[in-house]
């Protein structure tokens, strides 16, 4: 009977002492910026002239504003550079360095890439009007172990598809 108790004893002082341990421990909390895409929008006529081409100059204008806990992301900051309709680039940004770059004189503009995109073709069988309870889709096993392959055979301008005969040009 003493050892039962003496069990239960060493049992219940275990508990409490892994208890304590744990309690007293502080968690460790790293706040890691969140990054998010950015679209800066560019002043071309800023642009100094040491910099011969329009990326030089972006990745100088990254390297000036980048926070160096953030500086260990992988791959390149700026994954995208506008240069037809107009000048500028996207990149990987946190919010204070996005807030850094509204200040900069050359910058007209930057906003947070927020594109939404709606996939048409991702419920295949209600995009393609399949029923659910007959006819081909139930039939057929709801497509299981199908493959479909396609091949494009590209454009060939001799083909009749494009014949513009009897148009009355």
């Amino acid at each position: 009977m003493a050892f039962t108790y003496l069990c239960n004893l060493s049992l219940v002082s275990s508990i409490f002492f892994i208890f304590v341990i744990f309690s007293s421990l502080k968690p460790i909390v790293t706040s890691e910026p969140v990054v998010s895409s950015y679209i800066v929008h560019t002043d071309n006529r800023a642009r100094p002239s040491q910099f011969s081409t329009q990326d030089d100059w972006y990745a100088s204008m990254i390297a000036s504003v980048i926070d160096q806990k953030v500086q260990s992301l992988s791959g390149p900051r700026i994954f995208y550079t506008y240069d037809v309709v107009f000048k500028g680039f996207a990149a990987r940004l946190t919010d204070k360095e996005a807030e850094n770059f509204m200040n900069m004189p050359e910058v007209i503009s930057v906003f947070q890439d927020k594109a939404t995109l709606k996939l048409d073709t991702t419920r295949s069988p209600d995009f393609l009007g399949l029923n659910h309870n007959y006819g081909l889709w139930p039939e057929t096993n709801y497509g299981d172990d199908i493959v479909i392959g396609v091949v494009d055979s590209g454009i060939w301008p001799e083909s009749g598809s494009f014949d513009d005969g009897g148009l009355g040009l």
